[in-house]
């Protein structure tokens, strides 16, 4: 499924791209990276990424997490995904870094395990 993903990026995301919304679609490594090398781009007008229930592995999650600093990104939404307690603190890490434009933040349904909501709480 990633490789169907992955087509449709190349052939749809352009500059203009301002919401993201990749959801219940999985989202491999192939396809993470390059959500995470368009969302680093300066001329990318991404503001908004839209995750629920994607299916993405620990690494991925991560990678994204890690890039998000380097990005415009404003609305994140990665509900109904599992987040383990390295997930959380790679978000926390990104929080801590201080050049984060987000606004808006949800995790609903995620399985977060006690550490990580505290890794998370603590960033905030």
């Amino acid at each position: 499924w990633d490789k169907s993903t992955e087509s449709q990026l190349k052939s749809h995301l352009t500059c203009k791209t301002s919401v993201l919304n990749l959801s219940t679609n999985h989202i491999g490594k192939g396809s993470i990276k390059l959500i995470i090398d368009f969302i680093k781009n300066e001329k990318s007008n991404l503001n908004a990424l839209i995750f629920d229930q994607c299916r993405m592995c620990v690494e991925s999650t991560c990678k994204l997490f890690d890039a998000l600093p380097d990005s415009r990104i404003k609305y994140l939404s990665m509900d109904r995904n599992v987040l383990t307690l390295e997930a959380c603190k790679a978000f926390a890490d990104a929080t801590n870094k201080g050049n984060l434009e987000l606004e808006f933040v949800s995790f609903r349904e995620c399985d977060i395990p006690a550490d990580g909501c505290l890794e998370i709480a603590g960033a905030l």
